[in-house]
């Protein structure tokens, strides 16, 4: 009994050890998009804070600059532009 468990167990072993050696690569092949890095941010905003830097991702690499606008949405906020804050600019 002893030795038809150590078999059936060096069996699965095997079989485990043969899946996870097969490589298989994912290749992301739709749109080319530019988001934010995290999902979900809180930015909390201090009076002696002169900036703070939003960090964004681009689905796909490419071998050229792109330039992507920047717009705050001022019906969704109560902070007024140029009283609580301010944009150095509006493409990144």
């Amino acid at each position: 009994m002893k030795q038809v468990l150590s078999g059936i167990c060096a069996l699965i072993v095997c079989t485990l050890i043969f899946m996870g050696c097969n490589e298989e690569r994912i290749i992301y092949n739709a749109g080319n998009y530019v988001m934010f890095s995290d999902t979900i941010s809180i930015l909390p905003v201090e009076q002696d804070m002169d900036e703070f830097e939003i960090d964004i991702t681009a689905a796909q690499a490419c071998n050229y600059d792109r330039t992507f606008g920047v717009e705050v949405l001022e019906n969704r906020s109560n902070a007024i532009e140029g009283y609580h804050y301010k944009i150095k600019s509006n493409t990144v």
